[in-house]
């Protein structure tokens, strides 16, 4: 969503002038139908905005003004924090500038709670440098909502007096979910406990985003990660709400402005012996989009049955479930 206004007056070239942003994630900027846009619950076709603690991290943004040239400049930088209703606080940046053509360069992430440091990523350098912090120690941690974050450019052309605009950010990532359905055969109370999932081999991941260009790049190795299974009344496109599916996996993964697939091999073991394997699956040709939720649905413990793999746009908007 992006709007602009202005004065009649139009300012010459390299005049400082006074402008407005406002700078939001889906649903922060403008209204659902039919009220409130979220549920205070958590759930797994949700991304951070909804599923990570309020009470703990605040989600921070980021803005980055850099003139439109051959070598661009850093014109503008300032940072600010929304402690709680991430999906429904956009934040304002005022600013004043030459009047030039520049690019405007956002990010959010969440970060720790009354401050505004880096947490899960790196941004210290600049936006066109975003790689992921010392702790991240593997694909296991970027299995968190808390990995969940969102970026957005616009090109203004030429800045004016009183210009406003308003700017809607998007996730340079994929998000995938495993959603198990079938039967668990096994011992009276026994569940799943956990799942492991690995990567192909050698398969890397992009380990570095450019938030102006909009390019993921470098790699980390992909490896393999453990979820701590748990069950919830999944929301899944197409499917009535299917109760006490057990979620297996997620990962956050930064995307390529084309489609992307990865393979891996999921493994489930028991709840009540984390050493005896229940289920194992060998996945090929998973797709992954940017600011997209695949989910991946079915049989996982036995070899009868299908997972099939569902696509959603815009996840956290239930307007687009």
């Amino acid at each position: 969503a992006v709007s602009c206004q202005q004065k009649a007056e139009t300012p010459s070239e390299g005049e400082f002038v006074d402008i407005s942003l406002t700078a939001g994630i889906p649903g922060a900027i403008g209204t659902y139908a039919d009220g409130d846009a979220s549920s205070s619950d958590a759930f797994s076709h949700q991304g951070g905005a909804l599923n990570v603690d309020h009470e703990q991290l605040d989600l921070r943004y980021i803005i980055e003004v850099w003139t439109n040239e051959q070598t661009p400049r850093l014109a503008f930088r300032d940072v600010q924090t929304i402690d709680k209703d991430f999906d429904k606080t956009p934040v304002t940046f005022k600013m004043r500038l030459q009047s030039l053509s520049y690019y405007f360069v956002l990010w959010a992430d969440f970060v720790t709670e009354d401050t505004s440091e880096d947490l899960h990523y790196s941004t210290d350098a600049n936006l066109q440098n975003i790689t992921y912090s010392e702790d991240i120690a593997g694909p296991g941690d970027m299995a968190s909502d808390e990995m969940d974050a969102y970026c957005a450019v616009e090109q203004v052309d030429f800045v004016t007096e009183g210009m406003t605009k308003s700017i809607t950010l998007k996730r340079p990532f994929g998000k995938i979910r495993l959603i198990a359905t079938d039967a668990v055969d096994g011992q009276l109370g026994d569940r799943p406990g956990t799942a492991t999932v690995t990567y192909g081999t050698d398969l890397t991941l992009p380990g570095t985003f450019n938030a102006l260009t909009g390019k993921a790049s470098g790699s980390v190795a992909a490896g393999q990660y453990t979820f701590t299974v748990y069950q919830e009344t999944a929301t899944v496109q197409g499917y009535e709400p299917i109760e006490d599916a057990y979620i297996i996996g997620s990962d956050y993964i930064f995307a390529s402005d084309a489609s992307t697939s990865y393979a891996f091999g999921v493994q489930v073991f028991s709840s009540l012996d984390q050493n005896r394997k229940i289920g194992e699956k060998q996945l090929s040709q998973i797709p992954l989009e940017k600011n997209k939720l695949t989910t991946l649905v079915g049989n996982f413990y036995s070899n009868e049955g299908d997972v099939e793999i569902i696509i959603s746009d815009t996840f956290d908007n239930p307007e687009n479930i």
